[in-house]
């Protein structure tokens, strides 16, 4: 800071005059009483520059536990904020009609063993001769072919209708999506939103997809009976038009047949009983339960989570730093984490993650900082303050900021030798707030004038009221 020589010759002058005028003595002057000062013997000590942010806790993951199968919540088994391990059981749907379906399949199963039997004796007959028996038998196969074709191409028609209406829906949210995505870019929407609209856009595509996969399934059920009832009537018309070694051919392929409609129904029964399976919904990591949507008696469906867990084992904050600091930033620098509950405030270690390599769209670097794990006390969604080293030395000459002084030839500081002030220049290093490095002009064991240094000149004799050791333990001094 400049202070006026003026100022300052005023200031000094000012007791002098006063007791010439008081005693109209020729030696007043020299009986003046000399400026009182502190000093602080300079010494190294540690001063840094930091910027402060603030950030979100987050979990080290999240998952959404999603039903693959939709129906009725029978029994659930965790709350939120308990404890599960991977594996653990969190909800039960509803198997009734999952088993129901596995029953129809059974008797499907039953019935195409039936057909196998018949193909097989029908084989038998053509080595007897029973030609009229071998028609017959045939002919029985085919007809029980055809009605589970019927069924099945009602089964695809259905098929088709659900992906229709699924992409159609698809569609509608897809365009929302777009519109509501191209808001977030500019700007416009909260982040909030547009994650809502990205779980809408996944859950109507998780939706589309299951509807073409039971289309594809129950055309490949259809394609398949298709062919076995072509490859049955086939058999009917060699053994119609060949009555010896063409008969035993026919008969065999009547035979594969009903072994690939069996084959048909033994798929169908193992998806089933996979469906049967996932009506027990685990939880896919160990954690705590974050959110719970599914209740006994509640429906959950397939794009809906019913529950999320979170692994709070390891925590993170996310935060946009500037083009100033980010370029003094490194992967494992440690962060000064400071979090306030109620009138306290606790303090953390914390170590940069992660550093994007390029700016976002507002300009700025997002840097993931690794927190303490839950247990220590923080807990997502808390906000902390993370202090980044922008500047560090850890054994700098520093001082208090009002004891250096400029004028038109630079900065400068006064020094104490024997009682008389000497007129020091200095270069400023980095500014801690509290303390400011002196780069150059100051040495350890100095005596700085830090207190009264603007009521005196190079050449005055001072009184030293106060001596301040800077080795003496002290906070590091850090800047805002």
């Amino acid at each position: 800071m400049k202070i006026p020589e003026t100022a300052r010759r005023a200031v000094r002058c000012a007791l002098p005059i006063f007791l010439l005028c008081a005693c109209s003595a020729p030696k007043a002057a020299e009986e003046a009483p000399l400026v009182p000062v502190e000093v602080t013997i300079a010494a190294p000590t540690g001063i840094k520059n930091e910027l402060s942010y603030v950030g979100e806790v987050k979990p080290a993951r999240s998952v959404n536990v999603i039903a693959k199968v939709p129906g009725k919540v029978t029994n659930t088994y965790f709350e939120t904020g308990d404890a599960v391990s991977a594996e653990d059981v969190l909800f039960t749907v509803d198997t009734t009609d999952v088993e129901n379906s596995i029953r129809q399949i059974d008797a499907q199963i039953a019935q195409a063993d039936k057909g196998i039997s018949t193909a097989e004796n029908a084989l038998a007959s053509t080595q007897g001769g029973q030609y009229q028996s071998s028609v017959l038998s045939q002919e029985t196969g085919i007809s029980n072919t055809q009605a589970q074709l019927s069924a099945a191409e009602i089964t695809v028609k259905n098929a088709e209708i659900s992906v229709q209406n699924a992409q159609a829906q698809f569609e509608n949210v897809s365009s929302s999506f777009d519109a509501t995505k191209t808001l977030y870019d500019n700007g416009l929407v909260a982040k909030n939103d547009y994650d809502k609209a990205q779980l809408g856009y996944d859950q109507a595509q998780s939706t589309l997809d299951s509807a073409r996969n039971a289309r594809d399934q129950a055309e490949a059920s259809y394609n398949a009976l298709v062919n076995a009832a072509q490859n049955a009537q086939k058999g009917l018309e060699l053994t119609q038009t060949t009555i010896a070694e063409d008969n035993r051919r026919q008969a065999q392929l009547a035979l594969d047949s009903a072994r690939a409609s069996k084959d048909v129904l033994l798929v169908q029964k193992s998806i089933a009983e996979k469906s049967l399976s996932d009506t027990k919904v685990t939880s896919p990591i160990s954690g705590v339960v974050s959110a719970k949507n599914a209740d006994v008696n509640g429906y959950v469906s397939a794009g809906s989570p019913a529950y999320v867990i979170v692994d709070l084992r390891g925590l993170s904050a996310t935060v946009n730093v500037s083009s100033l600091l980010v370029g003094s930033l490194k992967h494992g620098d440690p962060v000064s984490v400071s979090a306030r509950g109620g009138s306290s405030e606790t303090q953390y270690a914390g170590s940069i993650k992660t550093i994007a390599p390029s700016a976002d769209q507002t300009g700025t670097y997002p840097v993931e900082v690794s927190l303490p794990g839950a247990s220590d006390g923080l807990k997502p969604g808390m906000f902390v303050s993370l202090r980044f080293t922008r500047e560090k030395n850890d054994s700098a000459i520093a001082i208090t900021p009002n004891a250096v002084l400029s004028d038109d030839k630079g900065y400068y500081v006064y020094l104490e030798k024997n009682g008389v002030v000497e007129r020091t220049p200095v270069t400023l290093g980095i500014n801690g707030g509290a303390l400011v490095e002196i780069a150059s002009g100051v040495s350890s064991g100095d005596r700085v004038i830090t207190k009264g240094q603007t009521y005196v000149s190079s050449g005055d004799h001072v009184n030293v009221s106060a001596t301040v050791d800077a080795s003496a333990p002290q906070t590091e001094s850090t800047g805002g």
